[in-house]
C-alpha cells in the first residue's frame, strides 16, 4: 500500500528538520550558506556517481531542461533562500516578524513547490536515482554564478576540522543523498500534493 511512502516522506522531513543545527555549526566555523550547499550537493553527487556511474541519456532536450529546472528550484534557489531566511536573518527560535527573512521563507516554499512539479513531469520516464543525481548536478552548476560575487573557498585545514567534516558528511550523505532519494520516491508514488503536506 501507500503506507511505506508516507513513512519515507515523513522520514525525509524529520531529518531535514535537524539540518538547521548542522548548518548553524558550519556557519559558526566560517562557511557561507552558498559554500555549505555547494559542498553538500557535491558530496551527494559524487557518492551517487560512485554507486551508479552510468545512467541513460535523456530522451529529449525537454527532459534535460526539466532536470536543470529541478536542480535550480530544488537545489540552488531553495537552499540559498531557506538558509538565508532561517539561519542568517533569524538566528534564534524566537518567533517574530522579520520581513526580509519572511519573504525569503516564502520564496523557498515557492521554489520547492516548483521542484515537485518538475519531479512529476520526469518520474514517468526516469528512475528515482537518475532524477536525484541530475538534481544534485544541476544544483551545483546553477550555484556557480554565486561564487563570482563571493568566491568559493577550498580550505583543507577547514575540512580537517572534525566538526566541519562530520556535519558536511551528514548534510551530503544523509540530508541530501538519502533524503532526496526517499522524497523523490514518495513523490513518484503518492503524488506532489500528498507528499508536500509533510513539508
Amino acid at each position: 500500500g501507500e503506507g511505506i511512502y508516507h513513512i519515507l516522506a515523513l522520514t525525509a522531513v524529520a531529518i531535514w528538520g535537524t539540518t538547521f543545527v548542522s548548518t548553524k555549526l558550519l556557519l559558526a566555523e566560517g562557511m557561507t550558506p552558498a559554500e555549505i550547499m555547494f559542498y553538500r550537493f557535491l558530496i551527494a553527487y559524487l557518492a551517487l556517481k560512485l554507486y551508479k556511474p552510468t545512467f541513460r541519456l535523456p530522451e529529449s532536450w525537454r527532459d534535460e531542461a526539466l532536470f536543470a529546472a529541478a536542480g535550480l528550484t530544488g537545489g540552488s534557489l531553495y537552499f540559498l533562500t531557506e538558509n538565508m531566511a532561517l539561519v542568517v536573518f533569524n538566528g534564534s527560535f524566537i518567533l517574530k516578524i522579520q520581513p526580509a527573512g519572511d519573504l525569503l521563507t516564502l520564496a523557498a516554499a515557492l521554489t520547492w513547490a516548483l521542484y515537485n512539479i518538475c519531479l512529476k513531469k520526469l518520474d514517468g520516464r526516469h528512475s528515482t536515482l537518475e532524477i536525484t543525481r541530475k538534481v544534485f548536478f544541476y544544483g551545483v552548476v546553477t550555484l556557480l554564478p554565486v561564487f563570482a560575487f563571493t568566491p568559493l573557498r577550498f580550505d583543507t585545514a577547514l575540512f580537517r576540522n572534525p566538526v566541519v567534516a562530520a556535519n558536511l558528511l551528514f548534510l551530503g550523505l544523509v540530508a541530501s543523498l538519502f533524503c532526496f532519494a526517499v522524497w523523490n520516491t514518495a513523490v513518484k508514488h503518492l503524488g506532489t500534493v500528498k507528499t508536500s503536506n509533510y513539508i
